[in-house]
């Protein structure tokens, strides 16, 4: 969300003593909260708009309410390539994925029906199911209780899951699952000065711990060593979400405001072979997230701008091995990021600066400097630079987002990354050609990498040993990572599209741990799990009014991780493969099939973790 920006000399001074005064006092977060509230409703004195606008006509039910520092790109702006032609098809509102999920840095390629918006036509609701081999079903769907000129109502249902098995590494077969679930409803209210927009939801996911590396040769570790993994485990996310933003009605002051309240659970820790699995129990944690804005634009080219935030965790560790959980433990961020854009003859530039203040007495207060610009190089190209940073302070819930095999016991630490730097040209040649180069340079603190196995002798070899490798392990590195690359989309007529993007990662690590240190630097210093090339290349075609086709093909490649023979062991490249398309049978029904890894590519997602080969789903949806 970009919003314009105020700032008074006053409203500096308080800032700054606010700061101040959470480092130097030991303080309850109950009243950093107070006082983040306070730092943006200090502006919220001037007027409000008369008039009101028309309501939103564009219904979007994914639209992430997410506040951030503006990018200076609100003037140089490239004219958009023509879009293929979608007018005589009835749009399609569901978002769905390959039902062949794959966890990791892989991200699985859109079907061609991309749609997540929910027109304000005269259709109120649809229904979309799909069934396909290995056991793969997928489900969407949305129905708009309430719309009216000044409010809408709706709820969302999506469901997504597989229950094929694979081989693991003895080469015996073994079900690997994956289920996941969404119940949303969203209420969005238009008042004359502002829109008020209400989200509430339950995720409900559940999967397995399929993979090992143990193979026919590995003996059996005796009864009182082994560590049992949950046969199933279980995530449940629930959450409340209010936000409040000033209209864009030409007004020098802007606002925005966001409250979310949620409750995430993991269903069950680890235990050992001398106890029982219902004496282990999974982690909780509960979570306040505030943040807000205010905007003020002091004239057409120096616009002013704070942004506050408040991150809370109260979080109970998870029950294993039949100990009991410790009490809770509370963790709180706030962080503060006053900024300005300024438009200077070709050139138009932002600053800022974030501060970040933690309550944990070992943690440290941070600081990072923001800064951006992007200029005309041509009238066919256009050049952007942003440097900046921060912290990011890693939910319980997060840990498992990132890899859902996690010990359940780890709860991540605070990223924190002191500089990151990136650049790009955005270059259109032709009318239907558009090139983006880009480089990339970030500098990480403490990056959270995953393990399974670990060198003899080295570091928690025992544990990820008696586990063999069900469960993975948090090491964090300091890392540089390097990137080059490009983007570019090629419409060459209104029925048929290609779209490319290639990144060249080179990652250099290094520890603070003396035994980590060490085994990096035996093996070259490389990052575990984070591709070295990323290619992926998508095409949509229409060959007649109601059919659409698509292809889509992904690869990642240079992937290591720390393996068993106490070395780096390179990962098999992730060659994956998608044809699809669907066909508009009459005005309110659709009808689409789609194969996912084609070439049945039976890679590791992570070390010891096979995904599912080939698969296909045949499905429709109907619109009322």
């Amino acid at each position: 969300m970009k919003l314009q920006v105020r700032s008074q000399n006053a409203f500096k001074k308080s800032n700054k003593e606010t700061i101040k005064l959470m480092k130097r006092t030991h303080i309850s977060s109950q009243i950093k909260m107070a006082a983040c509230l306070m730092l943006v409703l200090t502006g919220f004195q001037q007027g409000y708009a008369q008039q009101d606008t028309l309501i939103k006509r564009d219904l979007t039910l994914e639209r992430a309410y997410q506040l951030e520092l503006e990018k200076p790109e609100r003037k140089l702006i490239l004219p958009e390539l023509e879009e293929a032609d979608y007018t005589k098809r009835e749009p399609v509102f569901s978002l769905t994925g390959t039902p062949a999920l794959i966890t990791g840095d892989y991200s699985p390629l859109p079907p061609p029906e991309i749609r997540s918006a929910f027109p304000a036509q005269k259709q109120f609701g649809y229904v979309r199911l799909g069934a396909g081999s290995r056991q793969a079903y997928s489900g969407d769907a949305q129905v708009m209780l309430l719309r009216k000129d000044n409010q809408t109502l709706d709820v969302r249902l999506m469901h997504r899951s597989i229950y094929g098995d694979i081989k693991n590494a003895s080469e015996t077969d073994v079900r690997a699952y994956t289920n996941r679930n969404l119940l949303q409803a969203t209420y969005q209210y238009h008042f004359t000065p502002f829109d008020l927009t209400v989200k509430a939801w339950e995720a409900y996911n559940a999967w397995n711990y399929y993979g090992d590396w143990k193979t026919t040769t590995d003996p059996d570790l005796t009864s009182s060593s082994a560590i049992i993994a949950p046969e199933a485990q279980w995530s449940s996310n629930t959450a409340i979400q209010v936000g409040l933003q000033s209209k864009q009605l030409q007004q020098r002051f802007h606002w925005a405001l966001q409250a979310k309240a949620q409750l995430f659970r993991l269903g069950k820790g680890l235990t050992h072979a001398t106890y029982t699995p219902e004496k282990s129990r999974g982690g909780r944690e509960r979570e306040i997230d505030l943040l807000g804005n205010v905007t003020y634009d002091l004239s057409n080219t120096l616009h002013l701008g704070l942004d506050a935030r408040l991150r809370q965790f109260r979080h109970r560790a998870a029950e294993s091995f039949g100990v009991q959980a410790l009490d809770f433990e509370d963790h709180s961020w706030f962080t503060l990021s006053p900024y300005a854009n300024l438009t200077y003859r070709q050139w138009d530039i932002k600053a800022g600066l974030q501060v970040s203040v933690p309550s944990d007495n070992d943690e440290q207060l941070r600081y990072n400097l923001i800064a951006g610009g992007q200029t005309f190089l041509s009238d066919k190209a256009v050049f952007r630079i942003e440097a900046g940073g921060g912290i990011q302070p890693n939910s319980y819930q997060e840990g498992f987002m990132q890899n859902p095999y996690l010990n359940p016991a780890v709860r991540l630490e605070p990223t924190y990354i002191p500089f990151k730097l990136n650049g790009s040209i955005d270059f259109r040649p032709i009318r239907e050609l558009r090139l983006t180069p880009l480089f990339e340079y970030e500098y990480t603190r403490n990056l959270p990498t995953f393990y399974n196995a670990a060198a003899s002798g080295g570091w928690n070899d025992l544990f990820t040993d008696q586990a063999y490798g069900k469960v993975f392990e948090v090491a964090y590195l300091k890392t540089i990572r390097y990137t080059l690359g490009a983007n570019a989309l090629l419409v060459p007529s209104k029925w048929m599209s290609f779209t490319n993007t290639f990144r060249y990662n080179l990652f250099h690590s290094s520890s603070d741990d003396p035994a980590i240190e060490h085994y990096l630097n035996n093996n070259n210093r490389k990052t575990w799990h984070r591709p070295g090339i990323v290619y992926q290349a998508k095409m949509d075609i229409f060959p007649a009014e109601r059919f659409q086709l698509f292809a889509g093909y992904l690869w990642e490649g240079l992937r290591f991780a720390p393996g068993r023979s106490g070395s780096i062991e390179a990962l098999q490249s992730i060659k994956d493969l998608q044809l699809g398309g669907s066909w508009q049978a009459t005005r309110d029904v659709t009808i689409f099939l789609q194969f996912n890894n084609l070439l049945d590519h039976r890679h590791e997602a992570w070390y010891g973790y096979k995904v599912h080969g080939f698969s296909a789903m045949l499905g429709g949806s109907v619109h009322f």
